[in-house]
C-alpha cells in the first residue's frame, strides 16, 4: 500500500488507516482483534484506537491483535484530561495496549479545559520521557492549531472530514497546511458505509437536494466501477498527500474494499464533479 507522512517530520503511515469506532461491541469480542490483524496483513499501518464510548475496549482488543507485530503499527490514541490528567491517560492507554510507547498521541481539544498550548506542553513532556513519539490535535479549532504548533511540533490533526462533510476545508485544513501538519480524516464515509440520513450536507436547506446529490454521486461511482463508499475514499485521497482517512469497520470485506481504494487511479474530472455536488459550507 502507498504511504504518506503525517506532518513535516511525523510518522509514515499507510495511505488509509483503520479507525477504532466500530471495532468494539457486539457479541463476538474476538471479531475486532481479528479485523485489526487482517488490516495489518493488508498493509494498513495506522491504527487509531480512539472511540468515544468504548476506547478502553478498543485498546484492549488492539493490544491483543498487535502482540508480536508492534513494528508494523503506527499506534494513535487520544489523551483526555479527566481522571488524573493527560499523563495518566497516556499511561492507561499504554497498559491497555501492552506497549511502551505511542506513535501519535492527540490532545482531545474539545475536552481540554485550558489553553491549548498548556495541554501540548504537558504532552511534550511525555515525548521527552519516551512514552510518545509524535503529538497531534483531535478536533481542534483553527485558531488552536497555530498556538499548539508554536509550543511543540504537531504531526497531525484529527477531524471529521468526508465528501459529505467538507467543513474542515474552510478553516482547519488550511490552518494545518500553513504549519505543514497532516490531516487524519475521521468518519471519512459519513454515517456507516456512506451517506445516510443527516450524513449529507449539500448546499441549501432543501432535503431534495441531498437526494439528488447522492444519486448523481452514485452515477459517477457506477461509471468508474466503484461503490459509493470507495468513491468517497478515492475523492478524499485526491484532496492531498497530507490526508489519511481512517474508516472504521468490523466487516472483513469492507476492510478489504477500503484498503484496495489506495491503489485506485481515476481521472480528475469525475472528482471535480463531486466538488460541486457537496460544497464545503
Amino acid at each position: 500500500m502507498d504511504v504518506r507522512r503525517l506532518g513535516r517530520a511525523g510518522p509514515i503511515s499507510s495511505a488509509i488507516g483503520l479507525g477504532g469506532t466500530a471495532l468494539a461491541g457486539g457479541p463476538d469480542v474476538r471479531a475486532g482483534a481479528q479485523v485489526i490483524g487482517h488490516a495489518l496483513d493488508l498493509g494498513i499501518t495506522l491504527l487509531d484506537t480512539t472511540s468515544r464510548s468504548r476506547q478502553e475496549q478498543v485498546q484492549q482488543l488492539a493490544g491483543r491483535a498487535i502482540a508480536g507485530r508492534r513494528q508494523e503499527v503506527v499506534l494513535a490514541a487520544r489523551a483526555r484530561a479527566g481522571g488524573g490528567g493527560l499523563a495518566r491517560s497516556c499511561d492507561a492507554a499504554l497498559r491497555r495496549l501492552a506497549v511502551d510507547h505511542l506513535d501519535l498521541l492527540y490532545l482531545d481539544c474539545p475536552a481540554w479545559p485550558g489553553p491549548v498550548e498548556d495541554g501540548v506542553g504537558e504532552l511534550a513532556r511525555l515525548v521527552t520521557a519516551g512514552k510518545v513519539r509524535h503529538l497531534g490535535l483531535a478536533e481542534p479549532r483553527a485558531w488552536q492549531i497555530g498556538r499548539a504548533a508554536a509550543e511543540h511540533a504537531i504531526a497531525a490533526i484529527a477531524c471529521e472530514y468526508s465528501l459529505w462533510d467538507r467543513r474542515a476545508e474552510l478553516d482547519r485544513i488550511p490552518a494545518a497546511r500553513a504549519h505543514r501538519i497532516g490531516v487524519v480524516a475521521c468518519r471519512p464515509l459519513g454515517l456507516g458505509a456512506g451517506p445516510g440520513p443527516g450524513g449529507v450536507r449539500p448546499s441549501g436547506d432543501d432535503p431534495r437536494a441531498a437526494v439528488r446529490a447522492v444519486r448523481t454521486a452514485e452515477e459517477v461511482a457506477a461509471q468508474l466501477h466503484l461503490s459509493l463508499a470507495r468513491l468517497a475514499l478515492v475523492w478524499l485521497l485526491a484532496q492531498g498527500g497530507d490526508i489519511v482517512p481512517v474508516p472504521s469497520t468490523r466487516n472483513r470485506v469492507h476492510l478489504e474494499m477500503n484498503a484496495s481504494t489506495a491503489g485506485v487511479q481515476v481521472d480528475l474530472a469525475p472528482l471535480a464533479r463531486l466538488n460541486t455536488l457537496f460544497p464545503p459550507h
